[in-house]
């Protein structure tokens, strides 16, 4: 590592900034950031102008792209760049989506946790070679009461978001977490928030992902479940639940579009098939759990009399 040049130490000459502009562009980097980001690289500070260069550091770096050392040092432009990256992750993730498993059982409602989306995104994003670094401003806390009496803090926190591709190049975001706790947790719980909302948000994460089938081929084809079988399993659960079609799905049809029951049954199969799947999981876990609930009221009571 070189030092930077000083007001006693001699600048980069007229005919040395020359000489290295000119074996800057014959080794491919006529682009001003790439011969930066080069420079910076061997000499291992930041260098935002070639004119601060000393001319000890210009002398090297002439050197250097004279014997030809110049390639190990440049970005590896093999990879794709950083959007393509992050296009390459929306992509993937779009394939399987990401549910909404977590219950709210105070408020009664679902909702995707950051666990999900850890699980689901980490394999995807370290093959893509994406790395999201997080820069947080100091949080805001307030204090407020409950109906109680106790003491509960309020967080917001803004954090700012560096997406680096696998070639170096970078990509930013900004995202907000608030979160409340009645002890310690509240920045925790808010910086859980803004990376959640930045999974979200930056890669268009859907509530349920795609097939090939439906990337290549929109149209219902042989291959594919006959739609009106779908609506005729949501009907039979419907009617095994003790409700109405209406009453089953209107959950499922406001988190999506906020669709009548006629737009339901005209929706995409990859829509209605994970619709049911996911009905199907859910009841047979009710099931399992009225048949747990049973055994532990009477161990005996399913067992023959002797």
């Amino acid at each position: 590592m070189t030092e930077t040049a000083t007001p006693d130490t001699p600048l980069i000459t007229d005919k040395q900034l020359t000489k290295l502009n000119i074996l800057l562009a014959e080794n491919d980097m006529k682009d001003r950031d790439a011969a930066l980001h080069w420079i910076s690289g061997v000499l291992g500070i930041e260098i935002t102008s070639r004119k601060d260069l000393s001319m000890t550091e210009a002398s090297e770096l002439i050197d250097r792209l004279a014997d030809g050392q110049v390639r190990k040092q440049q970005p590896d432009t093999d990879q794709p760049a950083v959007q393509e990256a992050v296009r390459r992750v929306m992509h993937d993730i779009g394939r399987i989506g990401v549910g909404k498993e977590g219950v709210n059982e105070q408020q009664r409602y679902r909702f995707r946790g950051i666990d999900q989306f850890v699980d689901s995104l980490s394999p995807i994003l370290s093959r893509h070679g994406v790395i999201l670094l997080p820069d947080a401003e100091p949080p805001v806390i307030t204090e407020h009461s409950t109906s109680a009496g106790k003491a509960q803090f309020m967080c917001v926190l803004t954090v700012h978001w560096t997406i680096v591709g696998p070639r170096g190049d970078i990509l930013s975001a900004t995202t907000i977490g608030q979160a409340l706790d009645t002890s310690d947790k509240s920045a925790n719980k808010a910086m859980s928030a803004a990376f959640k909302y930045l999974l979200a948000q930056v890669f268009a994460v859907p509530n349920i992902g795609w097939s090939e089938q439906d990337e290549t081929s929109p149209e219902a084809g042989p291959q594919h479940e006959n739609v009106d079988d779908l609506i005729d399993r949501i009907s039979t659960i419907a009617i095994a639940e003790g409700k109405t079609f209406e009453e089953l799905t209107q959950k499922f049809r406001h988190d999506n579009g906020d669709r009548t029951v006629e737009e339901l049954k005209r929706a995409p199969r990859a829509l209605l098939t994970a619709y049911v799947s996911r009905l199907e999981q859910f009841r047979a876990q009710q099931q399992a759990q009225a048949a747990e609930a049973v055994q532990q009221r009477d161990p005996h009571e399913s067992a023959p009399q002797p």
